[in-house]
C-alpha cells in the first residue's frame, strides 16, 4: 500500500449539515423534513410526528444496507464525523465523511457531505438527510448522485463517560490511513496531551488531544514534518475518542479546506 509519503488523506465523515462549514447558510436539502421545519415552521409528517426535544450529539454506532460497520460522533457544534468499514470487515477502515448538520424536533439534514473512499480512491460531495431519538438512535439516508446509502445506529452510552488526559495516555501501535492507501504508524499521548508519532515511511508528526468537556471525546490538532511526508509541514485538526473496552484510538482530521486530513487507528500497549 502506499506510504504516507505518498498519499495524503482528504476529505472525511457522515451525517453532515445544512448551512455548516462549506455549505451554502441559505440552502438545505433534507428529503425527510422540510427547511421550515429545520429552521422551527411546521412539524414532520404532517404535524402528526411527536415532537422530540434533544440534540442528536453523541456517539453512534450501526451497520449501512451495504453491510459496512460505521462508528459516527455528532459534536455540540453540529459537526459530525463518521468512520465505515469494508464490507465484512468491521476491524478495518474503508472511508470517512464529515460536515455538519442542523437538527430539530427529532429530524436532521445536510447539504455540506464530504466523503472519502479509501477503496475507489474518490472524494464525492453529497447530501444526507434522517431521523433521531436522543441518546437512543439515529437512521440516516446519504445521496450521491444516483446512489443512495442507508444507515441504521444505537447510541453509544460510553460516550457520557467524560473524557480524561489519564484515560488517553499511552501508546498506539496501528495504521495510517492516507487517500489511497495505509501504512503501520505508532503514535503516543503524553499525559499532557502532547501527540508523537511516525509512520514505516519516516514521515512524523506531532499533536495535542484535548478533552472535549463532559463527553468522551478529543478535539485533536496534529502537525506534520518535511519530506518524507506527502503533506509537509501541514497542520490538520479533528476529533478522537478512546474506545475503553477495546483500547482502539481512533483519530480523524482534516485542513480547513476539507483538502487533506489524517486517519488513525490503533491499539493502546502496542
Amino acid at each position: 500500500m502506499p506510504p504516507l509519503r505518498q498519499l495524503l488523506w482528504t476529505g472525511v465523515l457522515l451525517l453532515s449539515a445544512c448551512g455548516g462549514g462549506g455549505g451554502n447558510p441559505g440552502t438545505c436539502m433534507a428529503s425527510v423534513q422540510t427547511c421550515a421545519s429545520l429552521n422551527g415552521g411546521g412539524s414532520t409528517n404532517n404535524g402528526t410526528a411527536p415532537t422530540v426535544t434533544g440534540s442528536p450529539t453523541g456517539l453512534y454506532k450501526g451497520t449501512t444496507n451495504t453491510g459496512r460497520t460505521a462508528a459516527a460522533i455528532v459534536l455540540e457544534d453540529g459537526t459530525f464525523w463518521l468512520l465505515y468499514s469494508p464490507v465484512g470487515a468491521p476491524l478495518l477502515i474503508a472511508g470517512a465523511e464529515q460536515g455538519h448538520i442542523t437538527a430539530l424536533n427529532g429530524a436532521f439534514a445536510s447539504g455540506d457531505l464530504v466523503d472519502v473512499s479509501l477503496e475507489s480512491l474518490t472524494v464525492a460531495s453529497g447530501t444526507v438527510a434522517g431521523t433521531y431519538i436522543p441518546k437512543t438512535s439515529t437512521a440516516a439516508t446519504v445521496t450521491f448522485g444516483n446512489q443512495t446509502i442507508s444507515l441504521a445506529a444505537t447510541y453509544d452510552p460510553t460516550y457520557d463517560t467524560p473524557a480524561t488526559l489519564s484515560a488517553v495516555t499511552g501508546s498506539y501501535a496501528g495504521t495510517g490511513v492516507v487517500l489511497g492507501g495505509s501504512e503501520a504508524a505508532h503514535l503516543t499521548v503524553s499525559s499532557t496531551g502532547v501527540i508523537e508519532g511516525s509512520g514505516t515511511s519516516g514521515c512524523s508528526f506531532t499533536g495535542i488531544a484535548i478533552p472535549n468537556p463532559g463527553v468522551n471525546s478529543y478535539s485533536v490538532t496534529v502537525s506534520f514534518g518535511g519530506a518524507p511526508c506527502s503533506n509537509t509541514n501541514s497542520t490538520v485538526s479533528g476529533v478522537a475518542y478512546l474506545d475503553a473496552a477495546t483500547q482502539r484510538f481512533y483519530s480523524a482530521a482534516l485542513n480547513p479546506g476539507r483538502t487533506n486530513g489524517f486517519l488513525f487507528v490503533g491499539t493502546k500497549g502496542g
